[in-house]
């Protein structure tokens, strides 16, 4: 199948399309985790996804200079990170740039680190172990 476009309308021109369907543009993330196993968990989960990951960082620090120098259309940060924790991060990912898509990912689920995150500027938050569908959700909801 293949996408059919008109040539006189007065539209602008529309996305890329596949077996009928719209395809999003590929969104580029940065990931912080600390662990280098749950970095590539991630990575894998997004295969063959619109998301691709362009660059990682172990720690909170890392994170923040890597968007400083490249900024990505969004972030997932691990809550606990050494040097530099993932809300604070979120802070001064904020200072850089108050249009930042950030996600919070973290085992500890409680309900005070969720309304920190948020209050820091994180948009959501998913709790680990996370299935590849909730991650995917997760993301594609950032950009609604």
């Amino acid at each position: 199948n293949s996408c059919v476009r008109s040539s006189t309308s007065a539209r602008p021109a529309e996305a890329p399309c596949y077996a009928g369907r719209t395809m999003d543009p590929m969104r580029r993330l940065l990931i912080a985790d600390d662990s280098a196993f749950a970095r590539a968990v991630l990575a894998k989960h997004l295969e063959g996804s619109e998301f691709q990951v362009v660059a990682q960082a172990a720690n909170g620090k890392e994170a923040a200079d890597s968007y400083r120098k490249a900024p990505t259309d969004a972030v997932v940060l691990d809550v606990i990170m050494p040097d530099q924790d993932g809300v604070t991060t979120v802070r001064q990912i904020m200072e850089i740039d108050p249009h930042a898509r950030i996600m919070m990912v973290s085992s500890l689920g409680t309900q005070s680190v969720l309304e920190e995150c948020l209050q820091a500027g994180a948009r959501c938050f998913l709790s680990k172990p996370y299935e590849r569908d909730a991650l995917l959700e997760a993301l594609r909801n950032l950009f609604r």
